[in-house]
């Protein structure tokens, strides 16, 4: 395929001129149709790219807004002229040096969202999060988005195989519009075993599949937004049809940040290459982030020119804390529970044989298959603790978190709500401190 375009004229990122639907060699999913867009301006200079079996010629872009893209994208595979000069970047998400410092929903009460939400802005949160595990992640936000004027809101995560990218499209496209740009997205894969037996759907090949969800979405939103021809056609997901009856119109913010998560190199790359920001998973440690994810993400990012410090990584700490020594005994006990679970799981031993103790982990999910959950925490040490969590009182969580995770992450929260029965006051104090140990 080749066809030469005029200066200025328009063309969509998903356009059927920069798609071809053999492309074999192509390892994240046909992304060449991403990485010839100046948004911006149209320009003067002729472009030779190739991806496979497809080759774009002389590509320019007249935009008429925002690109919904981070940087200049381009497959790992891909070649380009070297007499021409670098593609120019596309404008970039707000990654700065200022760590955000999050919270985590606990409301699922539709009735006491907003007022939680409202709460949370008041005690100066960056942003909330809600999570999907017995309550749907979007529905709150609704509530949030409606009842505050400055907090973000975002999914952390919504469990993408359980839904068609038309479905989460949809929804992150009203959250969007409803909270005049504050949304962003967090997709997560799950696991095999759930997303076949307990959401009935297709886990094969997660890292290409979650790729060619977050293509599919951009094109549904490209489509949305600008008119553009619904014309993406992958190998899990495709999208090839829409009228006005089902078209819900251009927004004021079309950017949505998409976010993914992450534990295992392989999707931690395709997150690098694909999305705007990552999901990291609380049960992380420092060397984790330092020697396996960021490297990843980095190696993913880098296939479409960017680096990891183009993308915003997110994570709740697990935090060991309280004003009252029975609060404190009783968070380390659940922390160390989570971090027993969390270690008991398959899919999280990279972190566990990173440091030495794969044998603890094996141990673990034995006896989860036995069903002997209330002694899994007993297998925690208290060095696995000093890795996996952070421990202080509550006046010195907030710099310690700081120090931690300085330049490694953009966005932190602790791991559980703030509780409901806290005064404002207290934790008002706690966010001045985080930000004021910078």
């Amino acid at each position: 395929m080749s066809r030469s375009l005029p200066i200025g004229e328009e063309i969509s990122p998903y356009s059927s001129d920069i798609h071809s639907s053999n492309i074999p060699e192509c390892p994240i999913r046909r992304p060449f149709s991403l990485d010839i867009l100046i948004w911006g301006k149209a320009i003067d200079k002729s472009w030779h790219i190739w991806c496979g079996e497809a080759e774009i010629s002389r590509v320019v872009q007249k935009a008429t807004g925002p690109s919904t893209l981070n940087g200049p994208r381009h497959c790992p595979t891909l070649c380009r002229d070297t007499t021409d000069p670098p593609l120019q970047p596309l404008p970039s998400l707000d990654v700065n040096d200022r760590m955000n410092l999050d919270a985590q929903l606990g409301e699922h009460n539709l009735h006491a969202v907003s007022a939680v939400a409202q709460r949370h802005e008041r005690m100066g949160f960056n942003a909330l999060w809600t999570f999907e595990t017995q309550h749907d992640p979007f529905m709150p936000l609704a509530f949030a988005a409606t009842s505050t004027e400055k907090l973000k809101i975002g999914t952390n995560i919504v469990v993408a195989f359980a839904r068609t990218p038309m479905a989460t499209a949809m929804a992150s496209w009203d959250l969007q519009r409803t909270s005049g740009g504050r949304f962003m997205l967090g997709l997560g894969t799950q696991v095999r075993a759930h997303i076949e037996r307990r959401f009935g759907a297709q886990f094969d090949h997660p890292a290409a599949r979650i790729s060619e969800y977050v293509q599919c979405m951009r094109a549904i939103w490209d489509n949305w937004q600008t008119g553009a021809k619904p014309d993406f056609e992958g190998e899990f997901y495709r999208f090839k049809l829409m009228n006005p009856f089902f078209n819900p119109g251009p927004i004021d913010h079309p950017r949505i940040p998409i976010y993914i998560a992450g534990v295992n190199p392989a999707i931690l790359r395709t997150a690098g290459a694909v999305a705007d920001g990552i999901h990291v998973h609380p049960f992380h440690s420092v060397r984790y982030l330092k020697e396996v994810a960021r490297p990843a993400i980095d190696e993913g990012a880098r296939t479409q020119g960017k680096s990891v410090d183009d993308l915003e990584l997110y994570s709740p700490i697990f935090a060991v804390t309280g004003h009252t020594p029975e609060e404190t005994e009783g968070r380390e006990r659940f922390v160390r529970q989570q971090i027993a679970m969390y270690a008991s799981t398959p899919n999280y031993r990279v972190i566990m044989d990173l440091h030495g103790w794969l044998p603890v982990a094996e141990k673990l999910s034995k006896m989860v298959r036995t069903g002997d959950w209330d002694a899994i925490a007993g297998e925690i040490s208290d060095e696995m603790m000093s890795e996996f969590a952070v421990s202080a009182s509550p006046e010195r969580m907030p710099a310690i978190l700081r120090e931690r995770y300085a330049g490694l992450l953009q966005r932190v929260s602790l791991y559980y709500p703030v509780p409901p029965e806290d005064p404002e006051a207290r934790w008002q104090s706690f966010v001045d401190a985080f930000h004021s140990a910078a």
